[in-house]
């Protein structure tokens, strides 16, 4: 289960960290999905590992 830290709710730039507790040994890529922010449905970010 990933764990969010950061800034609180609201603000206009936010800067938090995503961290993994666990190995992710096999795992090709991490996609990040923002839904339903300032008017836009959906926004995704793919990092390859």
């Amino acid at each position: 289960m990933p764990i969010w830290e950061g800034s609180g709710p609201g603000g206009h730039h936010r800067k938090d960290t995503l961290s993994f507790n666990s190995v992710l040994g096999e795992t090709e890529y991490v996609e990040l999905t923002i839904l339903n922010v300032a008017g836009v449905k959906e926004r995704r970010f793919k990092w390859r590992l």
